[in-house]
């Protein structure tokens, strides 16, 4: 497409690094310069205005070939580029004032833990937090280390679920009113040796569907959002068949169990010493095994340490900082990877933006983060980046965060897009 010819400036743009947020349509991506071909609602152009500066293009036809364009700074003309950028964690978003274990978001939403039972939540998109209720009115007496943080929490259908060691709180309508979490039973009312010491404890699938894994091959589900809560009973070597999650090998039935959903529904459960990971498509209706450990060549026999939705049935798993593998078809089917992901040394952890993008994080002698921009295919070199590696950054609003120390911490880099570049 030819470049665009630019009419007179009004007003320049704001010193680079000044972000400018706001209510409006659409919310997912306030406060963020729409992609290519995406619209905004013009009466928050005055917003977009002052954060973009001159990457800001109204969509008004043009005058005798000339594009008005307000509020770039200067004449000239404005042409497609591609940008390619490395992330970058140099923006602190909030500091707790204390080590933060882990974050969660979510919708505008964005749920940060630290230690001791402390949790702030934001709705605003990060603008604002509020200090919750200490362990979210779980019940957790903060007596063990397992429970004076979250361990896990998910959301899904408009419900925030936690896990602190086995006590659990739920939030169905307002994270920022302390009457609004509510404590369900301690270990869900019969998991026998309470949640799983696995990564992956609660999965669900958004439509009122979940599972909380336990310490043995047992489970916790729901199907209407813990209005009911089920258990699965504990395996005895002989009665694996009949699980809600059936257990094939029958053997080892007391090792740690996890549990994962996809963004599109498809459910994993396994655990310790097991076989085969069995899957579900249809709402943990029916499960079917699928193959050994992910076909990752694990020869370990721990649950997965890492998994990520890329989008389009495009799934990736890591055991052991090492073995990884891949799923083109919603996990029916996984090709494995080279060791390490072809990146030299261990690895922790995967995340995806759904947009082509895949990180990977490391501690080399320093925190390390690995980009690739075609879905996992090729890795740039090694970045240092000031994040906890075992904290798994998560792609939201436009934006990657993390964590660094005391601070959640945020990168506008880290993408490769076509959008419109000001030239003089």
């Amino acid at each position: 497409m030819a470049d665009k010819k630019l009419s007179r400036a009004y007003a320049p743009p704001v010193p680079a690094g000044q972000v400018v947020n706001w209510i409006g349509s659409p919310p997912e991506t306030a406060g963020v310069l729409p992609l290519l071909g995406e619209g905004f609602n013009g009466v928050h152009f005055p917003e977009l205005l002052l954060q973009h500066g001159d990457a800001v293009l109204p969509t008004k036809a043009p005058v005798d070939g000339v594009y008005p364009v307000v509020g770039h700074g200067q004449q000239g003309d404005v042409h497609k580029v591609s940008n390619d950028t490395d992330v970058n964690f140099d923006e602190i978003i909030y500091d707790i004032g204390e080590t933060v274990r882990g974050f969660r978001v979510a919708g505008n939403t964005i749920i940060v833990w630290g230690y001791y039972g402390k949790v702030w939540g934001s709705t605003d998109g990060g603008n604002n937090f509020t200090l919750l209720p200490a362990y979210l009115n779980s019940g957790s007496p903060g007596n063990q280390t397992r429970n004076r943080s979250i361990g896990d929490i998910q959301h899904g259908n408009g419900v925030w679920l936690a896990d602190f060691g086995g006590y659990f709180a739920i939030n169905r309508n307002d994270i920022l009113n302390p009457a609004d979490w509510v404590a369900l039973p301690v270990n869900m009312g019969g998991l026998v040796s309470g949640t799983t010491y696995s990564t992956h404890k609660i999965a669900t699938d958004g439509n009122g569907n979940w599972l909380v894994a336990g310490s043995y091959h047992q489970f916790a589900w729901t199907t209407d959002d813990w209005v009911t809560i089920n258990l699965t009973t504990q395996p005895n070597g002989s009665n694996g068949a009949s699980l809600k999650i059936p257990f094939p090998q029958n053997s080892n039935y007391y090792n740690n169990s996890f549990c994962w959903c996809s963004d599109d529904g498809v459910f994993f459960a396994a655990s310790e010493y097991q076989n085969e990971i069995m899957r579900s498509d249809d709402g943990m209706v029916t499960w079917a095994p699928i193959t050994l450990r992910f076909n990752t060549g694990s020869n370990t026999f721990i649950n997965p340490q890492s998994i990520v939705d890329m989008g389009n049935g495009h799934y990736m798993v890591m055991y052991s900082s090492q073995y990884c593998a891949e799923s083109f078809d919603m996990g029916l089917t996984w090709v494995r990877r080279a060791s390490y992901l072809g990146l030299g040394s261990s690895i922790y952890s995967l995340s995806a933006d759904k947009k082509g993008v895949l990180l990977v994080t490391r501690y080399n002698g320093s925190y390390e983060v690995f980009t690739s921009k075609n879905d996992g295919q090729t890795f740039g070199a090694a970045i240092p980046q000031a994040i906890n590696y075992s904290k798994p950054p998560l792609y939201w609003r436009d934006a990657w965060y993390a964590v660094n120390g005391f601070t959640l911490v945020r990168s506008l880099n880290g993408y490769v897009r076509t959008e419109w570049e000001l030239t003089s």
